[in-house]
C-alpha cells in the first residue's frame, strides 16, 4: 500500500479493554517497522499523516510556531531504533510539561484506581444455592 503511494495511520483501538492506550502505540510502531516501514515513517503514520488525513496539518503534525503540538521527549533516538520510543523523559501536552517523575506518579495512580476497580467491594454478600427440591413446595397428588 505505502509502495503504491497511500498513507498508513498508526492508531490503535483503545475502547478496546484489552488495548492500553499509550502502551499500544509502542508494540504498533515496532510492528510498522517489523513489517518494512523505515522508523521516520512508522513516526509519520503517528503524527504526520493522521493531520493530513483530517485536514488538520495547518494545526497539527508538525513542531512549528503558530502549530498545536503535544510533545514526548525521548532519552533515544526513534530514527535509529524504533523501541527508543519507549524511552519517555518527560511530555508536553496542552503546553504543560510533565517531567518522567510526575508520569511514574500519574502511571501508578491509574494502575491502583485499575486494581481497584477489579476486586469486588467490601459489602458484597454471596448468595448461598438451595437445591430446587428444598425450595419448591411438595404437593400431595391430587387423588
Amino acid at each position: 500500500m505505502r509502495r503504491a503511494g497511500g498513507y498508513l495511520l498508526a492508531g490503535t483501538d483503545s475502547p478496546d479493554p484489552h488495548v492500553m492506550p499509550g502502551s499500544s502505540l509502542h508494540d504498533e510502531l515496532e510492528l510498522l517497522v517489523e513489517a518494512g516501514l523505515s522508523p521516520l515513517e512508522a513516526l509519520q503514520s503517528a503524527t504526520l499523516y493522521p493531520a493530513m488525513f483530517f485536514a488538520q496539518l495547518n494545526n497539527y503534525g508538525v513542531v512549528e510556531t503558530t502549530r498545536r503540538a503535544d510533545l514526548v521527549l525521548l532519552d533515544g533516538n526513534p530514527l535509529s531504533d524504533i523501541r527508543n520510543t519507549r524511552k519517555v523523559s518527560g511530555i508536553v501536552m496542552d503546553g504543560r510539561y510533565y517531567s518522567r517523575r510526575e508520569l511514574d506518579g500519574m502511571l501508578a495512580q491509574a494502575a491502583a484506581v485499575a486494581d481497584a476497580s477489579s476486586q469486588p467491594p467490601a459489602s458484597t454478600k454471596v448468595a448461598t444455592a438451595v437445591p430446587v427440591q428444598a425450595a419448591v413446595p411438595q404437593h400431595a397428588p391430587a387423588q
